[in-house]
C-alpha cells in the first residue's frame, strides 16, 4: 500500500498529545509520513514541560516549527480572511464576553501561525491525504479551504463527561451545552462530505447526535492511552524500576467546571 501523507492539528492543549500519540505511532509504523502543527507557539514552547510525550511526537513526526522573520501577517488581513464567514463572526458576536476579551484576540493572533504553517506545507509541495483535527469544535476554516479534498478526521482529548446519562448526575444545566449547538454545527457543516467525528463513548456519540449536520460520520473511538499495548510503550521508555507503589490511588484534577459539574 502506497504511504500517505497525514497531518495532526494541536489547539491549546498537550492533552491532546497525549490522547492522540497512540494513533499517530500506529499511522507512523504502517510507513506513512506525519506532520504536525500547532496553532499557539506558546503550546509547542511548553515542551520541556512535556519531555516525555514531545519526544515521541518529535520522533514519530515532523514537527512543524516557522519563524517568524520575513512572515509577518497583518492582523488586517487576518480579520478579512475571517469575514469570509460571516455567520460563524454573527454567532461568535451573539455570544460576545466582555471577560473573554483577551482570549478572542489570541485566538485572531493564532490565525497567524496557521497561515504560515499552511504556506511552509504548500511552498514545500506537500500533498496531505488526512488531517486529524484535536478539539473538534475548534475553528478549522482555514485548513478545510485550503485542503479540501483531503480526509478529515476529528477527535476529543479530554475525559469530559457531558453526555445524557451523566446530566442526570450533575449540577449544571444542559442549557449550558445547548447554547453552543449552533455555532458548532455551523463548523462542523463546513467540513467536507463523510469527515469523522471520534466520540469516546455511546454516551457522548448521542451527545453529538444532537448537533452533528450530515456530512459528519458519528464513530466511538474509546480511549487510545489507556490501552495495555500502549502502556507497556510508554513504560519501556521511561525508568520506573525504583518506582515503589504501596497503595492505589486516585488522583481527580478537574479542569473545568464543566468537565464535571
Amino acid at each position: 500500500m502506497k504511504s500517505k501523507n497525514c497531518l495532526v492539528l494541536f489547539n491549546n492543549s498537550w492533552g491532546e498529545v497525549d490522547f492522540i500519540l497512540p494513533i499517530l505511532k500506529d499511522i507512523h509504523d504502517k510507513k506513512n509520513t506525519i506532520y504536525s502543527s500547532f496553532k499557539f507557539i506558546q503550546m509547542l514552547s511548553q515542551k520541556k514541560n512535556y519531555q516525555d510525550l514531545y519526544n515521541i511526537l518529535n520522533k514519530i513526526s515532523l514537527i512543524i516549527e516557522t519563524k517568524n522573520k520575513n512572515q509577518k501577517t497583518s492582523i488586517f488581513k487576518l480579520i478579512l480572511n475571517m469575514l469570509i464567514y460571516p455567520k460563524y463572526i454573527f454567532i461568535k458576536l451573539k455570544n460576545f464576553n466582555i471577560f473573554k476579551v483577551k482570549s478572542y484576540f489570541k485566538n485572531i493572533k493564532s490565525n497567524e501561525t496557521t497561515i504560515k504553517n499552511i504556506n511552509f506545507l504548500k511552498n514545500s509541495n506537500i500533498k496531505i491525504d488526512t488531517i486529524l483535527c484535536a478539539d473538534w469544535d475548534a475553528n478549522y476554516f482555514y485548513w478545510i479551504r485550503e485542503f479540501p479534498h483531503a480526509k478529515f478526521i476529528l477527535f476529543p482529548h479530554g475525559i469530559v463527561l457531558r453526555g445524557n446519562f451523566m446530566n442526570k448526575s450533575r449540577n449544571i444545566s444542559d442549557k449550558l451545552f445547548r447554547d453552543s449547538f449552533k455555532l458548532r454545527q455551523y463548523q462542523l457543516s463546513k467540513f467536507p462530505k463523510k469527515t469523522i467525528l471520534f466520540s469516546m463513548n455511546k454516551d457522548e456519540l448521542d451527545y453529538f447526535k444532537k448537533f452533528a449536520p450530515k456530512n459528519i460520520i458519528l464513530k466511538v473511538l474509546g480511549f487510545p492511552r489507556l490501552t495495555k499495548d500502549w502502556t507497556k510503550y510508554l513504560h519501556s521508555h521511561r525508568n520506573i524500576s525504583n518506582l515503589k507503589i504501596k497503595k492505589k490511588n486516585i488522583f481527580l484534577i478537574l479542569g473545568k467546571k464543566t468537565y464535571l459539574g
